[in-house]
This record gives C-alpha cells, sequence and structure tokens, in this order.
C-alpha cells in the first residue's frame, strides 16, 4: 500500500444527497420511499429538537413537536414544495418548523406513542447529550439550529473519516489528525512528533495528507446538503462560521 491514503473514491459510497431523498421520499414504491424518508429524519431530527428547546419547550415537549413536525412533513406532503433551485434545504426546513411551532401550544402536543404511520421515531435516538442540553440565553433557537447542523455535519465528515483509516489499518493517522486539529489544547508539532513517534517531516506529511482527506470529504458531505454547485463554497463559509473555524 503506498504512503498516501487511498482516494475516496476508491471504494468509498458517500451518503445520498438531500435532494436525492427528498425525490425518493416521493417514490410510488412505499419501502424505498419510507427508507429515504426516515434517512431525511436521521440527517435533521436534531437541529430540529435544539431549535424547539432554545423556544422553551421542555425536553419531552421538544421530543414529541419534533416527532410531530416529522409527520406532518408527510401526511401534508410538504416535502414536494421542496426545491433545490430556491435554496437550501435547511432554509426551506426551518421556515416550515417556525410555521409549524406558530400553530402549536403545550397542549396540543401529541405523544410519541399516538403517531402512526412509518416515520421513525425520534425517542429512542435521544442520548444523554439531548437529554441534559440546556439552552444558552444568549443564543436565538436561529443560532441554536444553526450550530447543530454545523456539529452534526462535521461529527458525519469526522466518522466518514475515521472509517476511512481504520479500513486502512492506520486509526492513528486519525488519532493524530483529531489532536493537532481538534484538540481544545493544541500540542506542537514537536510535541505531537515525539508522542506519535515520528520524524518532523513524518509528521507534516501525515497532517498534509490527512487535511486533503478532510477537506474532500467535508466538500463532499456538504455538496450533499446544497442545492447546487454555486452554493457549495457559501455554504462551507456559513459551516465554517457556525463551527467557529472562520
Amino acid at each position: 500500500m503506498s504512503e498516501e491514503l487511498l482516494p475516496p473514491e476508491g471504494g468509498h459510497s458517500f451518503p445520498a444527497t438531500t435532494w436525492s431523498m427528498i425525490e425518493r421520499s416521493q417514490q410510488a414504491d412505499p419501502v424505498e420511499a419510507n427508507a429515504a424518508l426516515n434517512r431525511l429524519v436521521g440527517r435533521y431530527w436534531k437541529p430540529v429538537f435544539y431549535y424547539l428547546r432554545a423556544h422553551g419547550r421542555s425536553f419531552h415537549d421538544a421530543q414529541d413537536l419534533s416527532q410531530a413536525f416529522f409527520s406532518r412533513l408527510v401526511e401534508r406532503d410538504w416535502l414536494r414544495r421542496a426545491d433545490p433551485e430556491r435554496g437550501r434545504f435547511r432554509a426551506f426546513l426551518l421556515t416550515l418548523l417556525k410555521r409549524f411551532l406558530s400553530d402549536q401550544s403545550p397542549g396540543r402536543v401529541r405523544r410519541q406513542e399516538a403517531f402512526e404511520g412509518d416515520v421513525q421515531l425520534i425517542g429512542p435516538l435521544m442520548t444523554d447529550e439531548e437529554r441534559t442540553f440546556t439552552p444558552v440565553a444568549t443564543e436565538t433557537p436561529e443560532i441554536v439550529f444553526q450550530r447543530r447542523w454545523a456539529a452534526d455535519l462535521l461529527a458525519a465528515v469526522l466518522a466518514d473519516l475515521r472509517r476511512l483509516c481504520e479500513a486502512e489499518d492506520r486509526a492513528d493517522w486519525y488519532t493524530l489528525f483529531t489532536a493537532a486539529r481538534l484538540s481544545q489544547e493544541p500540542a506542537t508539532q514537536q510535541q505531537l512528533a515525539a508522542g506519535f513517534g515520528l520524524t518532523r517531516d513524518g509528521l507534516r506529511h501525515r497532517l498534509e495528507v490527512m487535511e486533503k482527506r478532510f477537506e474532500r470529504l467535508l466538500r463532499a458531505e456538504v455538496r450533499a446538503q446544497v442545492g447546487s454547485e454555486a452554493d457549495l463554497d457559501l455554504e462551507l463559509a456559513e459551516l465554517s462560521g457556525w463551527l467557529g473555524r472562520g
């Protein structure tokens, strides 16, 4: 195996795009349509849930409202209005969420067990992170929605990067990359080289390779969520801002 990591095209299957999932969710085949819909729910339920929590809803109400919102997408066939030519899907989703919430009140929230149909239940997806989340008073629900979207997208890219490294028996490359790029207290190159038993040149080479791989995966993931290539750089710039990297 060469010293360079294999390019993403070599056997890696990128996620289906947001727009292809929307298109498939409208298919006549109910199995294919439901699978696409649930992948869409899996991609976007967290920003919706965090938005509702930041809007002052309790954990349980936010959970049930999130479920109700995605169920309403199906019941009212709102996804047919989504159009990549009109902008990014997350902006469309946020607009729908605001309209949906304006028509709700705490007494009208349906419990999850009352939901019918095949929309994926959000409750089993909840982790301690969602259960312990406390909204920051200085952040609007819109900011919380955008930050959660950005954090989830970054997590998906890092998970892809980790899997690729592990498949190539180079898990230590991923560990090195995250230590150098994502650590709250980043070490110097000299410290990293010593810690990983590398020369300075060896360290730089691995970091350069990993940085290129990360950027390619990041662009692929963002491209999957925008409506056109023209939106890609704008979305990347906004992502960087929401992650505090700008």
